[in-house]
């Protein structure tokens, strides 16, 4: 008995490994090789947790082996989550650009609100310069007097404080991701990429160019594909553990990783034609752990990881358990905070910044 106990124990102990190593390797293997990696990417730090965890019963044990091998995982949780990272860096001295990055869909929150006025609520307490948004439908024509779109967006921006674009504006641009600021926006482009000829949803990228302090930048506002809105916890319970409900699941899953791979790359290229600096906002449905995030954020400085207070998490609102909302900035950028806040009009979390240039600006 005692000895089908340890077997149990080992064979237990070995799929956690096997599942902390398979996360671990999905920001660094293509999903064309091997996409269910991804999945496991999502619950990284819980399987890391777990086998810190673990750590007593394993030392405590007498098998040297086991303990080597132990050993060396504990050194890629510590690789992957250094305990420095856990307090927020930044550069608070010096002035700041505030930034808010926020996929709203416009659903409410609770019975009490008017998500109506949500959004303008958010701004009111936060006084963001830039609102980059995902999920809101905009329409950039001919100038402000033009302009049409969902009708808290076109409240803030008809009340004067914030402009989505320049009057000279004459290329009609319509857009789930718009962004509204309270400093000069001098251009808006919309980028789109599609992965099949005549898809109903390409991939569209919003490009905003604006200055501060004298020095231009560009902002890149993004939202990359989603699993889709039903998810299998969601399923009837008698459903649940149909294998025909989870085939369907998984195909859905695979589909949307390997699109959301290939909307990384796109991105990525578009990154790679920019001058000079540049913020990237958005959604981006991956976690720190996905390869799709590796790819976009290589070479950028993350916010929360740079100066964030707290965990970062940013979805589900009511129970975050993962980070999938990002501001992310070329080197020539220094954070300063970064914390999620409540909009209460959406299944996310906001993600609220303030970034400046590492030296004040000579006049």
């Amino acid at each position: 008995m005692k000895r089908a106990t340890g077997r149990l124990a080992l064979l237990l102990y070995a799929l956690a490994c096997v599942v902390f190593l398979a996360g671990y390797a999905a920001r660094y293997i293509h999903p064309n090789a091997a996409w269910w990696l991804q999945l496991f990417g999502i619950v990284l730090p819980y399987s890391a947790i777990l086998i810190v965890a673990l750590s007593l019963p394993v030392f405590l044990s007498k098998r040297k082996r086991l303990k080597g091998i132990h050993a060396a995982l504990l050194l890629l949780v510590l690789l992957r989550f250094p305990p420095w990272a856990l307090v927020g860096g930044g550069h608070p001295d010096g002035a700041h650009l505030s930034l808010l990055t926020y996929n709203t869909p416009g659903v409410t929150t609770s019975p009490d609100r008017d998500v109506r006025l949500a959004l303008g609520e958010l701004a009111d307490s936060l006084s963001p310069d830039i609102i980059a948004l995902q999920e809101v439908f905009w329409r950039y024509a001919f100038g402000r007097k033009g302009i049409t779109g969902r009708a808290d967006l076109f409240n803030l921006v008809m009340e004067g404080a914030y402009a989505d674009a320049p009057d000279s504006l004459s290329s009609r641009i319509v857009t789930d991701q718009p962004v509204v600021a309270r400093i000069p926006i001098q251009r808006v482009d919309l980028h789109q990429f599609a992965e099949t000829e005549g898809e109903d949803d390409p991939l569209d990228i919003l490009e905003v160019g604006s200055a501060w302090q004298g020095r231009p930048f560009t902002l890149y506002n993004i939202h990359l594909a989603s699993y889709g809105p039903q998810k299998p916890w969601q399923e009837e319970e008698d459903r649940r553990l149909e294998p025909t409900v989870w085939r369907g699941y998984l195909r859905r899953y695979r589909r949307a990783i390997l699109r959301r791979a290939w909307q990384a790359e796109r991105v990525k290229e578009l990154l790679a034609q920019a001058e000079g600096s540049y913020l990237v906002t958005g959604d981006f449905n991956t976690t720190p752990h996905n390869w799709s995030y590796r790819h976009i954020a290589s070479g950028l400085r993350d916010a929360m990881h740079d100066a964030g207070s707290g965990t970062g998490l940013t979805y589900h609102r009511k129970r975050p358990i993962v980070r999938i909302d990002f501001v992310l900035a070329s080197r020539d950028f220094r954070f300063s905070s970064a914390r999620v806040v409540d909009g209460h009009s959406s299944d996310h979390l906001g993600v609220l910044v303030t970034v400046g240039w590492p030296e004040p600006v000579r006049e």
